[in-house]
């Protein structure tokens, strides 16, 4: 009996958030915001529309101590073919020690097409407004909204909408 209130929480307060976001002004989020970040090296740096043009898009914002953000993490550090389609850019608000500690774990600074990062002044954070974990925000390589998905995803369902945004 728990479970089953357990589940209907869970699938309840994620309605929720859905309902939240789409009644939010969406215009905020539809095409890809400057995002201000704090590099590995503790250099800042501006995500924008330019640094990303052509290519799909996709954030992700985890946190280090999310057993969730660990599996999705480790099937996107290892997906050849998602690497190739987007750029990835992986943010925490977490402290940068723990963002470091996560990266030599998975290797995502080495990847050639994805940046990890602290969402240091929240640019990202106040404009997806939700404590849940992993979120992946996927935009078009004419950096469009396509697609927010809570939770963890297939690598299937991610490939067809990053194909879908090219």
């Amino acid at each position: 009996m728990l479970i089953l209130i357990y589940s209907f929480l869970t699938l309840t307060c994620g309605n929720d958030y859905q309902n939240k976001l789409a009644k939010k002004n969406i215009s905020e989020i539809e095409t890809l915001p400057e995002i201000n970040i704090l590099l590995l090296d503790s250099t800042q740096t501006i995500i924008t529309r330019e640094t990303t043009a052509n290519k799909p898009t996709l954030i992700y914002y985890f946190s280090p101590d999310c057993e969730y953000c660990r599996r999705e993490t480790e099937l996107l550090t290892k997906n050849v073919n998602i690497q190739k389609a987007a750029k990835l850019i992986f943010l925490s608000y977490a402290e940068l020690k723990e963002i470091r500690k996560y990266d030599s774990t998975y290797r995502i600074s080495s990847l050639p097409n994805a940046t990890i990062a602290k969402d240091y002044t929240y640019s990202f954070t106040k404009f997806i407004e939700t404590g849940k974990f992993p979120l992946l925000v996927l935009y078009t390589g004419r950096q469009k909204l396509k697609k927010i998905f809570m939770g963890e995803v297939t690598l299937e369902i991610l490939l067809q909408y990053i194909g879908e945004s090219i």
